[in-house]
């Protein structure tokens, strides 16, 4: 036969597919290449014996879908890569789909790896000759099937081509492509294929996105650990748990004086890791590589999934080529840049080390004032000298009846300076209205400055202010009202009461009613109790109730992940906030009457209120 017909019968065998080895991975261990890899030029299953299970099922199509969500620089991509290429050698058609977030994130892929790999695997070259080995923007075709690399973000790489293999990496990425809904738009593309496959790889992303979905209608498995002593197999995560299992290190000992961690000390002073029996696992690699040769994935812990919907995770503590201190460095500062007002290097810890998925919590950054009582004052009628007003501020609440606790009120009473300081003069609850009333003469408050929630057990707070002249209000979700003059406050514009109630008016002074604005109430005093200028003070004896109310509430900060935007809202962390409430009010009356905030709304919160109250409602 001549040389070229020989050649070309050659070329021509070599196209037909091999039976395919019975394990995806030792087939990987000896056709996959991988230029430019930091530990091996070849891959070596037992480096990262993380990805073998999920390689496994989604490059022999035991399952439709397979999750895996990984830690950062634990070879999450190299498992994708392993598949594409088995698929590649193996199939007899279908195509198979790439997909990065956008089509920047795609060429940046094929261009740093995957042509590399593609050339560098003899079984994929071996479905074609070196010339046909051509692609134009992300594209290769074999004669047996095509390979397409792209990006999620346009429209039209989700709704065109059909593929029987799809590999979706990096689907956290909401803002970079995946936004919500194009997951299932992927999907859709492999409808024609009954034995279609994908297999998404990703660190985590936010509870209930389409990511999260996807994790916890599958098995949900997660990576163990046998332990050496117990012979039993443990869960490896980071953060400490009740039963002191986790990561240990000396906190205290390594502390310095700017709250960073001295990390030479850290590492000298030792790190381990305990398991729930006791037995602890220093950080040698010895040991580490002992723990993660034993390692396996649990049992499907999602009994409901069936077994060709996969889905798998780790931490990076699990991985034992991971330096341990690197990745307390990476909490420690992060946990830092949280309490200074920046929660997304903590929520980017929490998705890339730790594999959770982050919940609101992980958006905020909690700021809550604890109640400075001014040492050597006590709390009396006689209040502040020369004040300018004395207000009573009061809620009604229905109480617990099955418990004994009946309706009663909260009150407080606070004197007021022209310049806006202030002095708590009483606090507390009172069982019943003569209780109340008694308080109220006692301490001489004028009807006129008195004002009395009437949001619970309404009709009967309206009669009991008809009958005393007490003013009332209901408190509204929101950051402040229009007034005619077309400026912003706190309060709406009050109306007489019995207009109000649609009665007839009976003295020529009456009580009035106003709505006030819940958010922008709790903004104002949270502004007036920080500013260093303004004395808001609490006497020594304030009661437990009224510290503890007065801790109710935090502000918090939140990143919005698509935007980058900060938001202000305020969260409730104490079913009781009575007292709390009534300082609110209380800012209230002295900004209706000129003693703050003249001609302006608190400056916070910003952004979403009815957002934040919709989540606070929601705790």
């Amino acid at each position: 036969m001549p040389s070229a017909a020989q050649w070309l019968v050659e070329k021509w065998i070599e196209l037909i597919p091999q039976p395919a080895e019975s394990s995806v991975v030792q087939w990987s261990a000896k056709h996959v290449v991988i230029p430019g890899s930091a530990r091996a030029e070849r891959y070596v299953p037992d480096i990262s014996p993380q990805i073998k299970e999920p390689v496994e099922q989604a490059g022999q199509s035991l399952a439709n879908t397979v999750t895996l969500i990984k830690p950062t620089q634990s070879a999450g991509s190299l498992a994708g890569e392993i598949v594409m290429e088995y698929w590649i050698a193996t199939w007899n058609g279908g195509d198979i789909g790439y997909y990065m977030q956008n089509d920047m994130a795609a060429r940046d892929r094929w261009s740093r790896r995957l042509e590399k790999r593609l050339r560098a695997c003899a079984p994929v070259m071996r479905r074609t000759s070196p010339e046909r080995f051509k692609f134009i923007a992300c594209e290769v075709n074999f004669p047996h099937l095509n390979l397409i690399v792209q990006g999620a973000k346009s429209d039209r790489n989700v709704a065109s081509d059909s593929f029987r293999g799809e590999i979706l990496e990096e689907v956290h990425d909401e803002e970079g492509g995946w936004t919500a809904g194009r997951l299932e738009q992927c999907f859709g593309r492999q409808s024609a294929y009954w034995n279609a496959v994908a297999f998404i790889i990703s660190n985590a992303s936010r509870q209930g996105d389409q990511l999260h979905q996807m994790w916890k209608s599958g098995t949900m498995q997660f990576w163990e650990v046998l332990c050496p002593k117990c012979k039993q197999f443990h869960r490896m995560h980071t953060k400490l748990h009740d039963d002191a299992s986790g990561l240990h290190y000396d906190h205290d000992a390594c502390l310095l004086p700017n709250g960073d961690l001295d990390y030479k000390k850290v590492i000298a002073h030792g790190i381990f890791y305990q398991f729930e029996c006791g037995h602890c696992v220093n950080d040698t690699p010895e040991e580490r590589r002992a723990l993660s040769m034993s390692g396996r994935y649990s049992d499907p812990t999602n009994l409901s999934a069936p077994l060709t919907e996969r889905s798998y995770t780790y931490q990076s503590v699990s991985v034992d080529y991971r330096e341990w201190w690197k990745i307390i460095r990476r909490k420690h500062r992060a946990r830092m840049a949280k309490k200074l007002g920046d929660p997304k290097p903590w929520c980017d810890y929490m998705r890339e080390e730790e594999c959770q998925f982050i919940g609101p919590e992980d958006l905020y950054t909690r700021t809550q004032k604890v109640v400075v009582l001014a040492q050597g004052r006590k709390k009396n009628r006689e209040g502040m000298p020369n004040r300018a007003a004395r207000y009573a501020t009061i809620d009604r609440q229905k109480g617990v009846s099955a418990e004994g606790d009946l309706p009663h009120w909260w009150a407080v009473i606070r004197d007021w300076s022209p310049t806006g300081g202030s002095l708590l003069v009483w606090e507390g609850k009172l069982v019943t209205d003569g209780e109340l009333l008694n308080v109220l003469r006692e301490h001489e408050v004028d009807p006129m400055f008195t004002i009395i929630d009437s949001g619970f057990d309404t009709e009967y707070v309206y009669a009991f202010c008809l009958k005393y002249n007490f003013s009332c209000f209901k408190v509204d979700g929101k950051s402040g009202f229009k007034h005619e003059d077309g400026s912003y406050h706190t309060w709406s514009e009050p109306v007489l009461l019995r207009t109000f109630l649609g009665m007839e008016l009976e003295a020529e002074t009456e009580p009035e009613f106003f709505h006030i604005a819940k958010w922008g109430a709790m903004s104002r005093l949270d502004f007036i109790r920080s500013r260093a200028d303004i004395v808001w003070e609490v006497p020594e004896d304030a009661s437990e109730d009224y510290q503890s109310h007065l801790s109710s509430w935090v502000k918090v900060e939140r990143r919005i992940p698509r935007t980058n935007e900060i938001v202000v809202d305020y969260k409730q962390v104490k079913d009781r906030d009575d007292l709390y409430q009534c300082e609110a009010y209380q800012t209230v009356l002295a900004e209706m009457d000129g003693y703050i905030g003249v001609g302006a709304l608190p400056p916070l919160p910003q952004g979403e209120i009815g957002e934040a109250k919709e989540l606070v409602e929601a705790q």
